[in-house]
């Protein structure tokens, strides 16, 4: 690919860019106009919080994470930072109302431009890169993985909520308390603690250079314990596969500073 082809797909990311939120926005707006059916219908309230609350809050949380953290990288055009990004919450975004359609299609080309940039580099920047490729996909996925998680249980409610929510309620209420060690909820609630663990390690993973097979595998197991759960950890099992798959016990981090990306953002505008 030549430098005609580069400048075509920069230029094709940047307008995606500029599209990307509307349809996580959209639908966020209507389904919360549906939402304020709870004015005239407050008896309602469990139905309308655990469809059109809960999906205004999906698509919204999308729009916040693509429109605040997404473009101002591609706006730097700081693409190793977003390599899977935008292409993994794209593909979750596409399974709720296809919000993440668009998204998709930008991590798609966010993407070939890195692997282009792997193998059509000089044989110096070639080599670098190659040694911190799998490095940035591991802090791309660090960057979403609890957040997508996250998405995933709500959008679990979301198609399921009412009938769990009732289910709970009716069983708390004739003093039923065993439901909560059901396996559903036993599992949901493992998946919840990993995510908020992970989360809360951000910043450590950030910042940490001794990435090799042994911390993989207990990526590997917490990725595996959360994906007992409408697979809710599968990034975090990702992470451990790219750690495994490291041929260095340590990763040279001289070339790839990672930064607290959110911390180091410019302000920009469109």
């Amino acid at each position: 690919m030549n430098d005609k082809s580069v400048e075509y797909i920069k230029k094709s990311i940047h307008f995606l860019d500029k599209i990307s939120y509307i349809p996580a926005l959209s639908v966020s707006i209507i389904f919360f106009i549906f939402f304020l059916k709870i004015l005239v219908n407050p008896f309602d309230w469990i139905y309308l919080s655990s469809t059109y609350l809960l999906g205004s809050i999906i698509g919204f949380l999308f729009f916040i994470y693509d429109k605040n953290y997404i473009s101002p990288m591609i706006y730097n055009e700081e693409f190793d930072y977003i390599l899977l990004d935008a292409l993994c919450l794209g593909i979750i975004g596409c399974i709720f109302h296809g919000i993440g359609i668009i998204l998709l299609i930008k991590g798609v080309f966010i993407l070939i431009l890195n692997i282009d940039k792997d193998f059509l580099s000089n044989t110096n920047e070639k080599n670098i890169y190659h040694q911190n490729l799998r490095l940035n996909l591991y802090y791309s996925l660090s960057s979403i993985s609890s957040r997508a998680g996250l998405v995933i249980i709500m959008m679990v409610f979301y198609y399921q909520g009412i009938s769990l929510i009732l289910n709970v309620f009716n069983q708390l209420i004739i003093g039923n308390f065993q439901i909560i060690f059901e396996s559903f909820y036993i599992f949901l609630i493992i998946s919840v603690l990993i995510l908020i663990f992970d989360h809360n390690n951000e910043e450590l993973v950030n910042g940490i250079s001794d990435l090799n097979a042994k911390l993989g595998g207990k990526e590997l197991i917490k990725g595996i314990l959360a994906c007992c759960f409408y697979a809710t950890g599968i990034f975090i099992l990702f992470r451990g596969i790219i750690l495994i798959s490291f041929p260095e016990d340590k990763v040279d981090l001289s070339y790839n500073k990672i930064k607290k990306k959110e911390k180091d953002l410019v302000i920009y505008s469109n």
